[in-house]
This record gives structure tokens, sequence and C-alpha cells, in this order.
């Protein structure tokens, strides 16, 4: 999102869009981009200092309205963008007043607002199925990656993945509605993996979401599937006592040539899971076996960590054909490469299960540090993690 000074036909445009219409608490907006998302529009707003109480987004008619939490901050907005312009993704976005006074969203009932221009009704119904729409598309993803995404927000009942006029996007089914509309509200604008597989999220207009046979493309978690790790069933309860299954390790290549050790390869993937065991390959330094407690944790690790850069290396990460990282004598020149965590302290999830959506994120420039004693102060902790990162103030 840019601003910068508009030229005289943009403003004579935006003034006979708005000279009309009286000050609104909901703002009407035109000409957004394709898949454009609530977080590109609350970045527009945000400039202002207003306080958005929510947003309707109308993607076939690249329109949205935005309630204000007030009619003053409403009127900020516009009149700011009437002498500056906004751009999302180089397309120049249009603010006027809407002749509503809110936004109406019901639960359990057809949201609706009614336009100034031509009195028309736009209804969005708000079930427990959702449409995702997957934009910046560069990383084919599976139902497991969309299942392991959505399940953080509540039960995951289908998922159908397919495409439309060669745009990928996904159906989700959720236990409930409430459920729905978290995983609408949480995931709607975010990145499935760095940089790329954008998600907007929407509701679907179908009553039932139909599976008529599990498989690669459909997926109907009530029903077991031969050959599909039992643990991305949600009714499947984790535990360090279960017997080895498939799925448990992944394959870590392109790491940066003796940048890592064991131990700091336990720290980085034990963030989506408990490391059991970790391998650097003796003969190829840049490959890793990571073995987790099980498949499904292994799939968070993959789902968040494939394709981050490490040291200006894009590492890549699969599930290995392995179900079990193999220990090495302690005379084997390759010991030192493999480590045993299994009894580690260290481990996220031993006593709570598997990673819930609090407990998970991807990788970014800002880290969370909890338990601090009273006692210690801010320099006090620039110095411990000044001694490998640069702190900006």
């Amino acid at each position: 999102m840019q601003t910068e000074g508009i030229d005289s036909d943009s403003n004579k445009r935006q003034k006979t869009d708005t000279q009309n219409q009286l000050p609104s608490r909901v703002i009407h907006v035109r000409n957004l981009p394709h898949l454009a998302t609530e977080g590109e529009l609350i970045q527009a707003c945000a400039k202002l200092n207003g306080q958005i109480v929510r947003i309707l987004l109308l993607e076939q008619q690249h329109q949205a309205f935005v309630q204000m939490t007030t009619v003053e901050q409403a009127q900020a907005i516009v009149d700011h963008y009437r002498s500056s312009s906004c751009l999302i993704r180089n397309r120049p976005i249009y603010f006027q007043y809407s002749g509503r006074s809110e936004v109406t969203v019901k639960s359990q009932a057809p949201q609706t607002i009614t336009t100034s221009d031509n009195n028309s009704t736009i209804q969005e119904e708000a079930n427990n199925i959702l449409l995702a729409t997957i934009s910046n598309y560069r990383i084919p993803f599976t139902i497991e990656h969309i299942y392991q995404i959505f399940r953080t927000y509540g039960e995951v009942l289908k998922v159908v993945l397919f495409e439309k006029a060669t745009v990928h996007k996904a159906l989700v089914q959720m236990g409930t509605s409430e459920s729905a509309a978290n995983a609408r509200r949480s995931l709607d604008g975010r990145l499935m993996f760095n940089g790329c597989n954008q998600l907007q999220i929407s509701y679907s207009n179908l009553g039932e979401l139909k599976v008529q046979a599990n498989g690669p493309r459909a997926r109907d978690f009530s029903i077991p599937s031969p050959g599909i790790p039992s643990s991305f069933n949600p009714a499947n309860s984790p535990g360090f006592s279960k017997p080895m299954q498939s799925g448990c390790v992944v394959l870590v290549s392109n790491l940066p040539k003796d940048k890592f050790t064991p131990d700091q390869l336990f720290m980085l993937f034990g963030v989506y899971g408990d490391v059991l065991r970790v391998k650097i390959l003796f003969n190829k330094r840049d490959n890793a076996l990571i073995q987790f407690v099980n498949p499904q944790q292994a799939h968070l690790a993959q789902l968040y960590l494939n394709h981050l850069n490490l040291h200006g290396q894009e590492i890549q990460v699969v599930i290995s054909k392995y179900i079990e990282v193999q220990l090495p004598l302690p005379n084997q020149p390759d010991a030192s490469l493999t480590k045993d965590f299994s009894a580690s302290k260290l481990h996220r999830f031993r006593n709570k299960g598997n990673p819930t959506g609090k407990d998970i994120h991807a990788p970014s420039q800002v880290l969370h540090v909890a338990n601090i004693p009273e006692t210690v102060s801010e320099d006090e902790i620039r110095q411990l993690f000044g001694k490998a990162f640069l702190f900006l103030t």
C-alpha cells in the first residue's frame, strides 16, 4: 500500500463521488485489486489512527465496506484520500461515504449491507463451510497442509481441493459456524508459506460439503483411509508411548554447510513439535534428518519451515521415507553429527499434546520471551540476546 499526490483528474473523480453524500461511519471502498485482503485495507486506514469495527469485502465487485468507530474517523480517512491517492498493489483505490450507518453482521444469518449507489442488497451467508482462495501461488500444498492450518481454530470435518480458472482453491467444512468464523477472521490475508501462497477466506454458499471418496483432492476426516496417517484424524490423541509411525521424520536439504549443529536444529524444529533425534548426513552436510514424536508435528514443521531462508539459502523440508533416525555406534566417524533428544527437558508439547494456534507462528524477527524474573532489566535482556542478535530501537 502506497500513497502519493494525485493528479487533477483523480481529484475531480474523487470529489464527484463524495460531494453529494453525507458523512457516515461506513466507508465505501472501490476499485480494489483482485483478491484484496482485510489486512491491506487495515493498513490503508491505520495511518490515520482510526479504529475499524468490521470490514465486508466484496470480491467479485472489487469493493469493500469499512465501518469505523465514529463518523469523525471515517471523515478523516475520506478527507485524507481526497488529496492523496491510495495505491494497493499499484492500483488506485477510491474512498467515499456509504449511505448506511453500519455494516450489519449477524451470526448464523446473512451478512447484509445496502449500497448508496443503486440500493442493491449484497448478502454473504455465515456458515461452517469456508472457501479458501490462494493467491501468489508458488508452492504446491496438500490436504494435510489445509487441515493443519484450520484445525487450530476448531474441528475440521472435510476438505476439498480444486482449481477454477487456474486459481487454486479449497473448501473447508468446520465443526461449527463459530469455529469457521474464528478461522476466517484469523486466516484471511495470512501466508501459507514464507513469502507466498496468500489465503483469502470467505464463506461458501454450500449447505453441505460432499466427499464421495477419500483421495488426494478430497477427504472426509470421519472416514478412515488406507495409507493416510491416523494422526490427521481430529479425534486422535498424541503421546510419546505410540509405536513408530511413518511420516515422523523430515528430510531437510540445502542447509548452509557448517552453520548448524544437531542442537541448533533441535531448537529450530522443536518450535513446531517435540524432536526425538537429529542426524546431519556425514557425506552430505547440507542435509539432515529430524525425527518427531508423531506425523502431525512433522507436517507442521514442513508447513512452517519449508522454503525458509537461512543464511541466504532457502531450505527444503519434505517428509522422509524413513520411519526413524538410527543412532550410530560411538566409534563411528559421524557419531557427533547425530544426537538423541528423547530425554530432553526442552520439549514444548510433552505434557500438553500437539501444538495449537496460540503456540505456533511462522518464523519472524520478533521473539516472545516468557517467564522472565521481575528483577531482570531491559538492559540485561539486551545483553543476553545481543550476543547473537542486533537490536533495533
